[in-house]
């Protein structure tokens, strides 16, 4: 069963950073939460704490440490996470995007707080994504060219030389 909550925010699901916690992880990452759902709408606000966009849709978290699993209309993400899916949502044609991501953290000492958020899709993209087309497009131009082929009547290589890198620098 789940928790139904106002708006959804890494804070509201429990998911607040333990620094202390982060130190003591392997490779100084871990993950907080699973979140997914559907996006209609983002509204760019602000607070005391700054600028950020507010989702509604249809959305539900999963606390990683506990299991918790909570429900809302309403989001607010992390940075990296809000930006992509701002993107995805400001274009006219889209109606709604479905989501689903991997929230984390990471260990980061040049930052105030010492740690950035993290995001991973859980969602492969689907083959006509633009980004997995055009990352097909350039993997296409980069592959090396094919040698060209051997002359019909270019002489044999000598059997018993030795070959050019199996001679000693400095001798010919």
């Amino acid at each position: 069963m789940s928790e139904i909550l106002r708006k959804l925010t890494i804070k509201a699901i429990g998911c607040k950073p333990d620094f202390n916690k982060l130190l003591e992880t392997e490779g100084k990452k871990m993950k907080l939460a699973k979140i997914y759902g559907i996006a209609r709408k983002a509204k760019p606000d602000s607070s005391e704490y700054g600028n950020f966009v507010r989702f509604t849709g249809s959305f539900r978290a999963v606390n990683l440490d506990t299991g918790e699993i909570y429900e809302s209309g309403a989001m607010i993400l992390p940075g990296v996470a809000q930006d992509l899916l701002a993107a995805a949502l400001d274009n006219d044609s889209v109606t709604d995007v479905q989501f689903g991501f991997e929230i984390g953290i990471a260990y980061a000492p040049d930052v105030v707080t010492k740690y950035v958020y993290t995001v991973e899709s859980m969602i492969k993209p689907a083959e006509n994504d633009p980004m997995l087309m055009l990352e097909k497009q350039l993997a296409a131009q980069a592959a090396p060219a094919l040698a060209a082929p051997a002359a019909e009547n270019a002489p044999a290589p000598d059997a018993g030389a030795a070959p050019e890198s199996a001679k000693k620098p400095g001798k010919k």
